[in-house]
């Protein structure tokens, strides 16, 4: 067994990462962000099965847009 190291708790949405809390399952979007509708679905696919924060890549300023849109249809923290 080993000891966990002492974190800084940071709040991600509703979410509070690090300290003494559990571990997060997390996944990345493998569909282009600027497509909202087909990642929106995607993130929803992964919730459904117990993802708790969604990775979505930010290559350039369509991708950034995106995500105002993308958080408008789905429930979980979305990180770029």
């Amino acid at each position: 067994m080993f000891t966990r190291e002492k974190t800084k708790q940071v709040k991600i949405g509703s979410l509070l990462l690090g300290g003494n809390d559990h571990v997060f399952i997390q996944s990345m979007a493998s569909i282009k962000t600027s497509k909202v509708l087909e990642v929106a679905e995607q993130i929803k696919l992964c919730a459904k099965m117990g993802c708790e924060i969604m990775r979505c890549s930010c290559l350039d300023m369509e991708d950034a847009l995106a995500f105002k849109e993308i958080k408008k249809k789905v429930s979980i923290p979305l990180v770029a």
